[in-house]
């Protein structure tokens, strides 16, 4: 699902619907600003992503934008590198797709 980093879903697809989209996405917004001041105060540069592991899955975390953000969830037998590498690589024609210019 792409997010926007106010919470706002921009876009979602799924094979099974995931329970409460708004939340998880609300949620993860509030955790992006977090991780993004504590990136600030320790110097470490901006927050690119992340990947959390789950007892029912993965949750891939990836910044497309600096407006916007990717989760992509994954069952148990998901290949996360694989998320991810597909993230970077379709990160160009996220980019082109938000552009609101």
């Amino acid at each position: 699902m792409v997010v926007g980093v106010d919470g706002v879903v921009i876009d979602s697809s799924s094979r099974a619907q995931p329970p409460e989209l708004e939340i998880l996405a609300a949620d993860y917004s509030t955790q992006l600003r977090s991780w993004q001041r504590i990136a600030e105060e320790t110097g470490t540069g901006g927050v690119q992503g992340s990947l959390i592991f789950t007892e029912r899955g993965k949750i891939v975390f990836q910044m497309i934008t600096p407006d916007y953000f990717l989760l992509v969830g994954l069952d148990e037998a998901g290949i996360s590198g694989k998320a991810r590498f597909e993230v970077t690589r379709s990160r160009p024609e996220f980019e082109r797709e938000l552009a609101f210019e």
